[in-house]
């Protein structure tokens, strides 16, 4: 990744398997320089990086002294009367994998199961020194780390970099990591019975993950198969809660929101006292801070929470967040010492940044500026035409990288001191794992927990059912944090320590530190709710909210301009059913109808792409849409299936009359005669703005001469301008023929009973039928020369020929059959003669015409290709017969089957 601050040797190192040897592999002596490695505890003071990232070994052999230095300090506190367990660890963000080295270096057995296969993760996130202590103690070198000094002493870390380098240290210290895979069934009586099968996730797409998963341990990577059996004595939830173990765990009634447990503990210290001058909380100094709550705000924050006022305290909260590139601004920010937000100038214009927004200059080691890391909450409504609109209904809408431009140019940056174009790149170049939400986002925050301060901790404790297996949860799982306080990696590797510390401790004294933790998190959430109600107390919002209101005055022209052509498309549609009802024959053979349908097909596309333009979920318009793209028939009928329970009534009313095919409309009725024969006249003189010059040629070819209306609707199309038109005309009334032989319609009636043109509608064939020649050849008369070079393929229009190689016939052809048809892909030599047996007319298609209407008409591939990949199939059977005619059919196979590539 370009962006990562690591030397492109070292990240490379990180993600190979070299980097996982056992930690104490090789030799070395600590004693001599054991005063100037870190203690066990997390120092107050700047953090000391020790590791040498130079190269690859010298970055390896760093790690592998400090983890043998921290074993021997953990070594101490290990109770050796206490049994060892195995540990399964659901989850490999930077709880779980915390968990396992600190479970590692207490010399428990530990197997992490992961769903991804990589970590791809761009996002930067901000850790406080005490993090930064623990990570640089593991060997996690400077150079990994953005410098956010100014911003509360923090350090920025890629997620992806911390989560690669602590995979790389667990494997050193012996963890079993299972990435791909996920536990195959997840239930109470499963935990219960201390197992779990592991299974390929099947949530990753084939550009993800080869066939099962993947195993690490140290620096050996093995592929293996789903079924993998896991025995545990102690499982721990580490995935966000997306596994469902938290809930068969503790049960959904204590999954509960933050302001469940703030308004329970504001109830018992209304000045908020207790939740702000906890020793044990090295953040709850920056909440009440220059980038936090302003003062004087307890009073009413506590009956704010306390009388329950959700309006006053969402629970949840629509944020912006951006990791860009320095490169973007041709003219850099500039920082104010005395500014809480960083950056706050661009040459001689101040910015306007909004309250509660922050800018942060992101410095590696040399001080020198890669990225630029902005965030902020959005209001959570903004104003448009008198009505007060929620941002998180909208927020699907955004596009983010035009949202930040808007927002970076009403902030006053300059229009000149980006280079939009390079934005652009770097979003989508930097985009990991086809993740773009890494560079910019917009996203809606929920702020959940576990039911904490109860009798028992919940967090850890035994399954119920089996008071042998004994479980954690931790991380997000635990609890959600919030962005802009900044303590999710601290409270997810301060809950992996306590776990893994707390199996060395019995009796009161592990029930004490578990209470200990959970008195944090209860302040965790209070401070959270403090900020919420901070924020949402600003209804100003400065630019963002005028930002929104702009950006969705344009997304709401767009919607009318979408509603209007939906409009539009519809009354189309309308007319179309109403023609189709009219003319409609029990014949599957009639033109008209066929003509009819290929044109409403074409107005129900058009609907398909109008309604991405509105805010229905775009997973229902993509599953509506999976039938049209693979060429289900009935697409139409599952669409609306679909779309129904998610379109507005009025929009299902007009999209209901487009879908419906006119059988099921007439299902029941009687036909009349009288006005089909008034529509066919109608249809056959172009009455209607959207009728094709196809369909008034079929229209004319289904009218009888003898009527006078249509006699009438005949002679005038004699003359008409468009010669398909003017064709059929002439040769419904018997008049002779322009051009000798069969007419257009004629020879698309011929080619769509040929099996390789059979899927591809009629009127699109029309224009294949334009590019045909014919051919007459007598009985006993050579068509085609084995050898020779074929460069088109022939139609049977009537009469039988031969395909042989000499006096050897393979088989006979006749009407509407095809011979030549791989002459079409390339211009290899004819595999074997074709005679004539009686006389015979053929159609005659050359390659070059073909290619060129394939140019034009891209939408008949898909139907050719699956012809071709028909005949494939049917020379792999036949390839199971013996002597040359195996022989034959593989080479047709393989020949089709290497265009088809």
């Amino acid at each position: 990744m370009r962006s990562s601050p690591l030397p492109p040797e070292v990240r490379a190192m990180l993600e190979s398997r070299a980097f996982g040897r056992p930690f104490d592999a090789v030799p070395m002596d600590l004693d001599a320089i054991g005063d100037r490695l870190p203690a066990l505890a997390c120092p107050s003071g700047d953090v000391a990086f020790l590791a040498c990232d130079d190269t690859l070994e010298e970055l390896s052999f760093s790690v592998d002294g400090l983890l043998r230095h921290r074993k021997r300090l953990v070594s101490a506190s290990v109770d050796p009367g206490i049994p060892r367990k195995r540990v399964l660890i659901l989850g490999a963000g930077p709880a779980g994998l915390m968990a396992a080295i600190q479970l590692r270096l207490r010399d428990h057995e530990v197997v992490v199961c992961e769903q991804r296969e990589v970590y791809g993760r761009n996002r930067l996130i901000g850790v406080y020194k005490e993090v930064a202590h623990l990570m640089a103690s593991l060997g996690m070198p400077e150079r990994m780390t953005y410098d956010f000094s100014e911003y509360r002493g923090k350090r920025g870390i890629k997620l992806a970099d911390i989560q690669t380098f602590l995979h790389g240290v667990a494997l050193k210290l012996g963890v079993v990591i299972y990435m791909g895979a996920v536990a195959r069934r997840i239930s109470a009586a499963v935990v219960r019975s201390g197992e779990i099968e592991l299974h390929c996730a099947d949530t990753l797409s084939a550009a993800d993950t080869a066939v099962g998963m993947m195993r690490w341990q140290h620096d050996t990577i093995a592929r293996v198969r789903s079924g993998v059996m896991i025995r545990f004595e102690s499982i721990v939830e580490a995935t966000g809660g997306r596994s469902g173990l938290r809930e068969a765990l503790v049960g959904q009634d204590n999954v509960v929101r933050i302001r469940t447990l703030g308004r329970a503990a504001v109830a018992q210290d209304p000045t908020l006292d207790s939740f702000f001058a906890d020793p044990e909380d090295h953040t709850a100094e920056y909440v009440e801070s220059n980038y936090g709550c302003p003062p004087g705000m307890r009073e009413a924050f506590a009956a704010a929470i306390l009388s329950d006022g959700r309006d006053q305290i969402p629970d949840s909260l629509p944020c912006f967040v951006s990791n860009i590139d320095a490169s973007i601004f041709t003219r850099p920010m500039q920082r104010a010492d005395d500014s809480p937000v960083l950056a706050w100038r661009v040459g001689d214009r101040e910015l306007a940044i909004p309250h509660d927004w922050l800018v942060v200059e992101c410095r590696l080691p040399d001080q020198s500026i890669t990225r630029y890391h902005i965030e902020g909450p959005l209001p959570q409504t903004f104003e448009f035409g008198g009505k007060r609109l929620a941002t998180r209904d909208v927020l699907a809408k955004l596009s983010p990288v035009s949202l930040l431009l808007k927002i970076l140019y009403a902030m006053g940056v300059p229009f000149d001191a980006v280079d939009r174009r390079r934005l652009v790149d770097f979003y989508h170049e930097e985009s990991s794992s086809r993740d773009a939400t890494d560079i910019v986002a917009t996203w809606v925050g929920g702020f959940q927990s576990l039911r904490l301060g109860g009798e028992k901790p919940v967090w850890c404790g035994t399954v119920p059912g089996n008071d042998a297996i004994e479980y954690a949860i931790i991380g997000e799982a635990l609890q959600n944090a919030w962005y802009r306080f900044g303590v999710g990696v601290d409270d997810a590797f301060a809950g992996a320590t306590l776990l893994a510390q707390g199996m060395d401790l019995a009796g009161e004294a592990r029930l004490s530190r578990a209470r200990r933790f959970e008195h944090v998190m209860i302040a965790r959430s209070v401070h959270i709710l403090y900020h919420l109600f901070a924020v949402t107390r600003n209804t100003e919002q400065g630019v963002v909210g005028a930002v929104l209101t702009e950006y969705y005055m344009g997304e709401q022209h767009g919607e009318d301009v979408a509603d209007a052509r939906l409009r539009d498309v519809s009354s189309q549609g309308a007319e179309m059913l109403a023609a189709a009802c009219d003319v409609w024959t029990d014949d599957p053979g009639s033109l008209v109808d066929a003509a009819l349908d290929h044109l409403r097909d074409g107005c129900c596309r058009r609907v398909m792409s109008l309604l991405g333009a509105f805010s229905y979920p775009a997973e229902v318009l993509d599953r509506a849409s999976l039938p049209m793209k693979v060429g289900d028939p009935r697409w139409r009928s599952h669409a609306l299936d679909t779309l129904a329970p998610a379109l507005s009534s009025e929009h299902n009313e007009l999209v209901a009359q487009l879908f419906t095919s006119p059988e099921v409309l007439l299902r029941g009725r009687t036909l009349s005669e009288r006005p089909r024969a008034e529509r066919l006249v109608e249809l056959a003189m172009g009455r209607y703005a959207w009728v094709s010059p196809w369909l008034r040629a079929c229209a004319l070819r289904a009218l009888d001469p003898e009527s006078g209306a249509a006699r009438g609707a005949i002679e005038r199309a004699v003359n008409d301008p468009d010669p398909l038109v003017a064709e059929t005309a002439a040769a419904r009334l018997g008049a002779p023929s322009k051009t000798a032989g069969y007419t257009t319609i004629d020879k698309v009636m011929v080619l769509h009973q040929a099996s390789l043109f059979r899927a591809i509608p009629h009127q699109v064939l029309a224009g294949v039928a334009a590019l045909l020649t014919e051919r007459e050849v007598e009985p006993g008369e050579r068509v085609v020369e084995k050898g020779e070079l074929g460069d088109c393929l022939y139609v049977v229009a009537s009469g039988r020929v031969r395909v042989h190689d000499g006096d050897r016939t393979f088989q006979q052809l006749g009407t509407h059959q095809v011979f030549g048809e791989l002459s079409l892909l390339d211009a290899s030599p004819r595999a074997a003669s074709v005679t004539a047996v009686e006389r015979t007319r053929l159609f005659r298609l050359e390659q070059g015409d073909f290619y060129a209407l394939l140019s034009e008409r891209p939408d008949m591939t898909r139907a050719i290709n699956r012809a071709l990949c028909a005949m494939v199939r049917a020379a792999n059977a036949a390839a199971s017969g013996a002597g040359s005619d195996r022989d034959h059919a593989r080479a047709d196979a393989r020949r089709v089957a290497v265009e088809l590539e």
